[in-house]
């Protein structure tokens, strides 16, 4: 299981006017669309957001991120990163610090997404670069995905050099520009129901796309821009666009082409994608204003959470049908009846279940620079929570936590709080949470 993520935020704009969102642009100026001027806009070919993502206009090298983008794919069941390379820039800077903190949470006792290369402009030269500079090496070998027992990279092997024809096991990029099934190419984003890429035998697939929205028209599945008004959005299903209210929040097309995996069932699905974000500000005739693969919350294609609008609705339905695709064990059935002795010792709780485990190092403070002129702080986080238990007798429940560190004196607020959904009801309460325990600390 793959995911199309990409490096480039903030790595053409850094220091520069911004950032431009174009959902704030069209409410400030309706009209927007029938002019190419700035303002409203961005100047042409500026990256503009089509939303704020959850964790801010960040920078694709900011650690903090990287670690939360390591853990939230881990635990959705994401094999392997798929790095876009394909605009003839490899941003290698900004992969090896991810690398380099993807190692550390895996020193660290987690887990992560393995990762891999697609490339497309000057593919050669491309593909050349990143051998040497990572593979070559043997820089993080644990973290490179391997495909029939060599590491791979989506790159035409007619392009390639003789020494990376060797090394890799290399897949075609197939381009939605035509809707076939291909050999030996491997598809990044195609119409419902989707081709898909096979090896020797056309009748058995190898490889499937899964796209939550695409930039192609709905009446033919030609390649459109997100901004024409007739690519296929976020709300496309059954062979249309689904224009009542909320209707973004349901996750129609993404669902529509799970369906399509689910029923072929190959070795690989590919997603497309977590987090683009942003689309270069062009001018086409007969259009004001052009966005080719990002536009607005309705015609964009990421998965990762957003601040407002649908917020982590297609995470959740990420995780839910790579679950589906994939399986998983069973849930671990909760251990009898036991009081636990609030005096006693904490080896009471050894045989109390299941646990709840959290990724350590997650109290690491954030401070970097975001796109543009931006710079995001935060110092918020004290202890760093490792395991979590219940227990339970006829009278009361128990709760046990266990810190990397030993747990900082109470002070401030937000400190060691438990919420409790006690009624399993999401619309009731704070968010579905019904109590909150250590509300106010008390001295």
């Amino acid at each position: 299981m793959g995911i199309f993520y990409f490096l480039w935020l903030g790595q053409h704009d850094k220091g520069q006017d911004g950032p431009f969102v174009v959902g704030d642009i069209m409410r400030q100026y309706p009209d927007a669309l029938k002019t190419s001027a700035t303002p409203p806009w961005g100047p042409l070919g500026t990256p503009h957001f089509w939303g704020e993502p959850l964790f801010g206009f960040y920078l694709n090298s900011d650690p903090w991120v990287l670690r939360r983008h390591a853990h939230l794919l881990a635990d959705a069941g994401i094999d392997t990163l798929i790095f876009d390379t394909t605009n003839a820039n490899s941003y290698h800077q900004v992969y090896l610090e991810l690398l380099k903190q993807f190692h550390q949470i895996r020193r660290e006792g987690g887990h992560t997404p393995q990762i891999a290369f697609m490339t497309n402009t000057d593919a050669r030269a491309r593909a050349q670069e990143i051998y040497e500079d990572l593979y070559q090496p043997g820089l993080y070998p644990e973290l490179w995905f391997r495909w029939n027992g060599k590491p791979l990279m989506i790159c035409n092997p007619e392009t390639a050099s003789p020494e990376v024809r060797s090394f890799f096991t290399l897949r075609r990029a197939h381009w939605p520009f035509t809707h076939v099934d291909t050999p030996y190419a491997w598809h990044w984003e195609a119409a419902y129901p989707q081709p898909y890429g096979f090896t020797d035998d056309p009748k058995v697939p190898e490889q499937i796309n899964v796209s939550v929205a695409q930039n192609l028209r709905a009446s033919d599945g030609k390649v459109t821009s997100m901004s024409g008004g007739d690519a296929r959005g976020r709300s496309f299903h059954n062979g249309s666009l689904d224009k009542s209210p909320g209707a973004v929040d349901h996750g129609y097309n993404f669902q529509e082409q799970w369906s399509r995996a689910m029923q072929l069932d190959p070795p690989f699905v590919m997603v497309t994608g977590w987090n683009e974000w942003i689309a270069g500000r062009f001018s086409r005739p007969g259009e004001g204003v052009a966005f080719i693969d990002q536009f607005n919350e309705e015609f964009s294609r990421d998965i990762e959470m957003m601040k407002g609008g649908h917020a982590d609705d297609y995470y959740y339905q990420l995780v839910a049908n790579v679950r589906r695709f994939k399986g998983m064990p069973a849930l671990r059935k909760a251990s009898g009846i036991k009081t636990i002795s609030m005096d006693g010792e904490f080896a009471q709780w050894r045989d109390v279940g299941p646990e709840y485990r959290d990724y350590t190092g997650e109290t690491i403070p954030r401070d970097y620079d975001g796109v543009a002129k931006l710079h995001y702080t935060n110092r918020t986080g004290r202890n760093d929570l490792d395991l979590m238990k219940v227990a339970r007798d006829k009278d009361n429940i128990y709760f046990y936590v266990r810190t990397r560190a030993p747990i900082t004196p109470p002070a401030g607020s937000n400190w060691m709080t438990l919420l409790i959904d006690a009624d399993h009801n999401s619309t009731t309460g704070w968010h579905g949470y019904d109590f909150v325990l250590n509300r106010h600390v008390l001295s």
